[in-house]
């Protein structure tokens, strides 16, 4: 997805998050490379289950503008990650 050089919040419905599954988001660059700041190492959630819940990485919850397009990676993680249910991903784009 191109952004065209603007900021975007991530959101996610999901279903199923728990103590032992939860869902991580990533974003990435057109090659695949995850972008610095994006990873699901600073991941923090949407710790709940719910209809357009934002997406947080440990210090940002915004992508900020980059050159080029991106890619938004879910994955389904736990020990039970067949309990998760993940619906939609949505870019909200900051004004």
């Amino acid at each position: 997805m191109d952004l065209e050089g603007r900021a975007a919040r991530v959101l996610i419905n999901v279903d199923g998050i728990s103590e032992y599954s939860h869902v991580s988001v990533e974003v990435l660059d057109e090659q695949f490379n995850p972008l610095v700041g994006y990873t699901k190492d600073v991941f923090i959630g949407p710790r709940a289950s719910g209809l357009r819940q934002p997406v947080q990485w440990r210090d940002r919850d915004l992508i900020e503008p980059v050159n080029g397009r991106v890619r938004i990676r879910a994955s389904l993680e736990g020990i039970r990650p067949e309990d998760v249910r993940l619906y939609a991903i949505y870019l909200e784009t900051a004004r």
